[in-house]
């Protein structure tokens, strides 16, 4: 007969284009320019889905179409005073169910598991399940700014006014189609799912049509800035902002935020569900000054100048810290559905609807929002605002945030000496500074109380107490353009500190013990201390001055040439061999206890090659040596090797691009000066083999996994050795007409 599982090699492709059209118009009328510019975006995308066995049925991709564009006026006011006013839109759209014509979104993912597949492998048919498959998105940003200048002596002043809204229109509504998962080709067959993950309302138990979508925010920001030029050889610049960050609101009311009670024991049991007008209290106090300097001693000749500067600068929150909460009860609750039992051979038919609470249905149209209501999981909400949750589904994920959220800011400084040598030569030495304050990290709030709230699984916050740092000292070497070439020498040495280097949400933003911030200050996971690039632009001397027929056809050459190299990205090793419980929920994977010693500094990418790290040799024994490890204990211990204490491979490579220009004729349509370019550029041209970073608690990062059955952690023996690889050579070709 035919075999019920067949293997074979596939196929992934992926497509994408994109197309970019710009106009813009100046008109200049006495005293007054006009400028008016439009770009007009169009970005096409489709791909197969490995997770979906390339099947194209769940083939997904995106149509954009995304506007921007300005308008401005620019009014000379006298000699002395210039107004510029300009007013800017951008947009970001686009529809996932239209896109999208392959795709029936009234089937549900189907995955089978429990099949002899190697790693365990799933069967899926249907196209991705999430909030984002299908979305609905229209982003629009509206912003306006107007500058007035004025010259009084030696002084030039600037007082502005700016003004941003956004418009955060997400209908991320593809959590309402069901993820079913069926035990074998049995239960498939005959449509008896024994798990779902489905995003329903819970007071109707049917689609949540009503949910936080439509966010605003605005900032408004004024300024005054002073240029003073108290000597010809010294300039002083003066500055100070202020700005004001409006809390996000939703234009239907639908904000939601969790608040626990203040009570450290019970302050999730005692927590509510609330639906404020704001997402966070207002703050006015954020003043940013800015004082800098120019500076050339007389003695030179101007050859030698001194730079420096520093100042305040405020940023909004992203987007993701408040539209977490889309998912929030009472609009949406998000179940996990677990679990039915299987059925033949080990209990006859089984029990695998779960009482009633999965339903296998499909969609009345190509729509998530189409599946049929389930009544079982109208649960109904009680008087904190959460569902009433019973039976053996888990209860749902909430997001929140504090209702004092601090606006982050990040003090700046930074001096810089540049040099004018003979020959078109300039040595700049330069050091770069800046502290960040009140970044969010996001916690798990089960980590900070013994008891959870019933009504739900785990509330996650995003905490305005990350610190950052960084310093660095530049050095750069260049030859400006002359006689057709013009190089580039640059060395950076620096060191970036922070507690967390992403603000999550996702499992590579987790921290290892987050209930004190402290231990988690580390290198930035993109800290790289040494950093050296070097480039050159040389235009070939080839009828390079004629500007005839053979200049324009047989010049126009340019050679281009960039090599980089950096240090090797930091990394944390962590344990898996016992989750430990802090607070009410257990935490894992958690950093070792102690550091042994013995390990390799070796950061070549031949020292990470499988299949065992040469810095880790011992590992091949089956015992890991370099570090001790919790082994027992049901809360965890404090960490005795600090984050992103071992770094990972180095990064080095050489780019080259040709580049030929052909001169076009004078013409009616084109114009003078028509030209044709011809570029093509190889990234990594010598086909250099660099390693890809590595990632948190991936199995290059941990160290040892579940104990067996003697109590003794089970080293991994991949620990230390990279699993992937970045990009070889990459030709690129392009083409341009410009006239």
């Amino acid at each position: 007969g035919s075999p019920d599982l067949q293997f074979a090699q596939v196929f992934l492709p992926a497509s994408t284009k994109g197309d970019q059209y710009n106009i813009r118009v100046d008109y200049n009328q006495g005293k007054n320019l006009f400028s008016a510019n439009t770009f007009l975006t169009f970005y096409n995308t489709i791909a197969a889905q490995g997770a979906e066995q390339g099947r194209p049925m769940a083939d997904y991709g995106t149509k954009n179409f995304s506007p921007a564009g300005f308008l401005s006026w620019i009014r000379t006011i006298s000699p002395t005073t210039l107004n510029e006013a300009r007013f800017n839109f951008t947009r970001y759209a686009y529809n996932g169910i239209t896109s999208n014509p392959q795709v029936d979104f009234a089937i549900p993912l189907i995955e089978i598991q429990g099949l002899p597949l190697p790693g365990a492998q799933r069967i899926r048919y249907g196209a991705p399940q999430g909030d984002s498959s299908p979305g609905i998105l229209a982003e629009n940003t509206f912003a306006f700014r107007d500058v007035l200048s004025k010259v009084i002596g030696n002084k030039a002043f600037k007082f502005g006014f700016e003004y941003s809204h956004d418009q955060n229109n997400d209908g991320l509504i593809g959590g309402a189609r069901p993820d079913q998962v069926f035990q074998g080709f049995w239960n498939f067959a005959n449509g008896t799912p024994i798990f779902e993950q489905i995003e329903v309302n819970p007071i109707t138990g049917g689609p949540p049509t009503a949910r936080g979508a439509y966010y605003r925010s605005s900032i408004y920001s004024l300024f005054v800035q002073n240029d003073w030029k108290l000597r010809p050889n010294l300039t002083l610049n003066l500055g100070l902002r202020w700005e004001y960050y409006s809390p996000p609101t939703e234009a239907k009311g639908h904000l939601t935020n969790f608040v626990p009670a203040n009570d450290p024991a019970n302050g999730l049991v005692a927590g509510v569900e609330t639906n404020p007008s704001q997402q966070w209290n207002k703050t006015w106090r954020n003043f940013g000054p800015r004082l800098g300097f120019a500076w050339s001693p007389t003695m030179y000749d101007n050859k030698l100048v001194f730079r420096g500067g520093f100042g305040i600068a405020y940023d909004r929150f992203d987007d993701n810290i408040f539209d977490q909460t889309r998912n929030n009860p009472p609009f949406v609750a998000n179940y996990g559905i677990c679990c039915g039992t299987a059925g033949p051979p080990t209990d006859s038919f089984g029990s695998p609807f779960v009482n009633g609470q999965i339903l296998f249905n499909t969609g009345t149209s190509n729509d998530p929002l189409s599946y049929p209501g389930n009544p079982v999981l109208a649960t109904g909400l009680g008087p904190n605002g959460l569902p009433i949750v019973s039976g053996p589904y888990f209860p749902p994920n909430i997001y929140s945030d504090p209702v004092h959220m601090p606006v982050p800011y990040v003090y700046l400084d930074s001096l810089q000496m540049e040099y004018s040598l003979p020959s078109n030569w300039v040595f700049t030495l330069g050091y770069q500074g800046s502290a960040g304050h009140h970044l969010t990290r996001l916690n798990n709030l089960a980590y900070f109380y013994p008891h959870l709230n019933p009504s739900v699984n785990q509330i996650f916050t995003f905490t305005p107490d990350t610190n950052t740092s960084f310093n660095a000292l530049t050095a750069q070497f260049e030859h400006r353009f002359h006689s057709g070439l013009s190089t580039n020498v640059q060395y950076t040495w620096s060191k970036s500190l922070d507690q967390l280097s992403a603000e999550g949400p996702g499992f590579v933003t987790n921290q290892t013990y987050p209930i004190d911030d402290r231990t988690e200050r580390g290198p930035s996971d993109y800290d790289a201390p040494h950093n050296f690039r070097a480039y050159a632009v040389w235009d070939l001397p080839v009828f390079r001055s004629r500007n005839d027929f053979l200049g324009k056809f047989l010049g126009g050459w340019e050679l281009n040439g960039i090599y980089q190299f950096h240090s090797g990205f930091p990394w944390t090793p962590v344990a898996n061999n016992v989750c430990p419980v802090l607070g009410a929920s257990s935490l894992c994977p958690i950093r070792p206890i102690g550091y042994n010693g013995g390990a390799g500094d070796n950061h070549e990418t031949s020292a990470f090659l499988p299949p065992t790290a040469s810095n880790f040799p011992a590992v091949t024994t089956g015992f890991n040596p370099y570090f001790a490890l919790q082994t027992s204990g049901n809360t965890p211990e404090f960490p005795g090797i600090g984050r992103n204490s071992f770094r990972g491979p180095r990064y080095q490579d050489i780019d080259l691009t040709v580049m030929k220009e052909f001169g076009l004729p004078t013409m009616k349509f084109v114009g003078e000066g028509a030209k044709i370019q011809l570029r093509m550029t190889a990234f990594n041209a010598f086909n250099k083999l660099n390693l890809s970073p590595f990632t948190f608690g991936s199995n290059s990062t941990v160290v040892s996994n579940f104990n067996n059955s003697d109590g003794v952690p089970v080293a991994n023996p991949l620990f230390g050795t990279a699993t992937s690889a970045l990009a070889g050579r990459v030709i690129e070709l392009q083409a341009r007409v410009s006239f």
